[in-house]
């Protein structure tokens, strides 16, 4: 199976971009008085590839991924953050790496059916955000 980046689509992603927060901070400012409801995220790294291969846990690797490619008006460790506003960044940091578009498939579960629906949507557009 060929790896497929955003560069096999004539493409070259931005090194960063500016996002406002699903959030939008609200929740942050108490502790983090300067916080900003936008986050900087840069692309996925060698670095953020390797912490999946560690004997982290799910949350610790997720919370580790979030540090290194997300930056704040006022540093706050990803451990802080709202589950919604990890998972976003995680999402913003995909696309910057492997291109916005992103299919996938399931499998009916019925053994008589086996039907395989996919889809395509891109991210963050297609995304369903509720902002607060």
């Amino acid at each position: 199976m060929a790896i497929k980046t955003n560069l096999d689509q004539g493409t070259v992603a931005p090194p960063f971009i500016v996002q406002r927060l699903p959030s939008m901070g609200w929740q942050y400012r108490d502790e983090f008085p300067d916080f900003s409801e936008e986050v900087t995220v840069k692309p996925l790294s060698f670095n953020t590839h390797a912490i999946l291969v560690t004997n982290l846990t799910s949350e610790e690797k997720m919370e580790a991924i979030v540090n290194e490619v997300s930056q704040f008006s006022s540093p706050i460790p990803a451990s802080k953050l709202l589950i919604q506003d990890q998972y976003f960044i995680l999402a913003l940091a995909r696309s910057l790496t492997f291109g916005d578009q992103y299919s996938f498939s399931a499998v009916c579960q019925n053994p008589r059916c086996n039907h395989v629906e996919t889809a395509k949507i891109k991210v963050p557009d297609d995304v369903p955000i509720k902002w607060w």
